[in-house]
């Protein structure tokens, strides 16, 4: 990451305004080292490495947000797998106990009711208002 530190934001841009850049890219381990030997020589240097310290928590911090999330997403998704897993076994359970020669008398019965209703529809269309009256 990058620290952007401007000191003035406010108006038109004039002369004798700052900003400073500085790479923040250090591990935590050189970071505790430099606070270390800092503190050793009672060097002003120690302000830095605290800061450092600061934004390698920030980026401890982000970086658990984001894993956290990621996690959640993967989480959401196993469930959604799960639930269609369990859709996909309850249908393969239910072929698995169909009773064929059941169904197929089941769907005979049907279909000849339905021919029937068929047939009695066209005779009972074919009738005109006269033919009902004579």
């Amino acid at each position: 990451g990058m620290e952007i530190t401007i000191q003035d934001t406010s108006g038109a841009p004039v002369a004798g305004d700052q900003f400073t850049v500085r790479a923040a890219n250090q591990s935590l381990f050189e970071t505790l080292d430099n606070l270390s030997l800092a503190m050793a020589a009672n060097d002003p240097a120690v302000e830095n490495s605290l800061a450092d310290i600061d934004r390698v928590l920030d980026t401890l911090t982000e970086t658990v947000t984001r894993v956290g999330a990621r996690m959640n997403s993967v989480e959401n998704e196993r469930e959604v797998n799960d639930s269609y897993k369990f859709q996909i076994q309850t249908t393969l359970s239910d072929v698995d106990d169909l009773d064929y020669l059941e169904a197929i008398t089941r769907l005979n019965e049907q279909m000849m009711g339905f021919q029937a209703a068929q047939q009695a529809f066209v005779k009972v269309s074919a009738l005109s208002l006269f033919n009902y009256i004579n």
